[in-house]
């Protein structure tokens, strides 16, 4: 019992040893130091990031009026809906380019149209990555007046209005 209680005293007398021989934790917090700061204006706006990155956009051209001729249609469509719109913009040389709606986001396409009477196909000889634009060519259009509509309901806009009127 005498041996018990020597080891236990031992023990607790290392243990105390031990606690006693830690060093003490740093209790002075550091304080921030302030680093000067541009000041905002409040009436400037914020910076907006980019918009899309997976899509080049399209060079900003003038507006051009719409004219149409016998064999080649110039100006600007807007897809009718509000989500997310397809725009395309013809030209009299027989090219086109498109913002297109592509369901996971809008895709900047280029290519060539034919207009036979009131029927306008166009083409996209590039690969896109979306299935549908890809393989789904030509697409056709109707021309109703100024406006023009998909023939196959909305076949190149993943909104499926295809309807578009002049921007």
């Amino acid at each position: 019992m005498k041996k018990t209680f020597l080891i236990l005293l031992a023990l607790i007398t290392i243990g105390i040893a031990g606690c006693s021989s830690k060093p003490k934790e740093n209790t002075v917090t550091p304080t921030p130091t302030a680093t000067p700061t541009e000041s905002v204006k409040p009436t400037e706006k914020p910076m907006e990031g980019p918009k899309d990155t997976a899509t080049p956009a399209p060079t900003e051209e003038a507006k051009v009026d719409l004219e149409i001729g016998d064999t080649f249609i110039q100006g600007t469509f807007i897809e009718n809906t509000t989500n997310s719109p397809t725009t395309i913009t013809f030209m009299k040389d027989g090219n086109f380019t498109s913002n297109v709606n592509a369901c996971t986001g809008m895709v900047f396409v280029e290519g060539t149209y034919t207009k036979d009477g009131d029927t306008i196909a166009i083409s996209i000889p590039a690969e896109t990555g979306v299935y549908y634009i890809d393989h789904d060519q030509p697409f056709y259009f109707t021309l109703n007046g100024d406006s023009i509509k998909d023939k196959y309901d909305g076949g190149l806009s993943c909104a499926d209005v295809g309807e578009y009127t002049p921007e």
